[in-house]
């Protein structure tokens, strides 16, 4: 995708969405709840020991908590950059994505 069909997603997604409903980011793990402006991180899914058997067997997962959470930092960066660029805010008032 280009960056003008990346913008037009992000407006398509959250125009389809009622203000405060759930848009969960299977990949990156997050979910987020939309606000009238944007969206704000809700939760971050923890690492489970599950996850650390399965990057032991080969699969695409993280292999340690650290990891997991570099892995969401970056994902949540990048969703970050796209929807500001759509006109829309992504913000964390939690602070999951803080240096711990």
């Amino acid at each position: 995708m280009n960056d003008q069909q990346v913008t037009d997603w992000c407006v398509r997604n959250h125009a389809s969405l009622r203000i405060g409903a759930v848009w969960a980011v299977p990949r990156s793990c997050m979910v987020f709840v939309k606000t009238a402006t944007g969206y704000e991180l809700a939760s971050i899914m923890p690492y489970l020991p599950e996850m650390s058997q399965a990057f032991t067997a080969g699969h695409d997962v993280p292999a340690s908590p650290s990891a997991l959470l570099q892995h969401q930092r970056k994902e949540y960066a990048i969703h970050k950059k796209v929807h500001e660029a759509a006109g829309l805010t992504i913000t964390d008032p939690k602070g999951l994505l803080n240096e711990s």
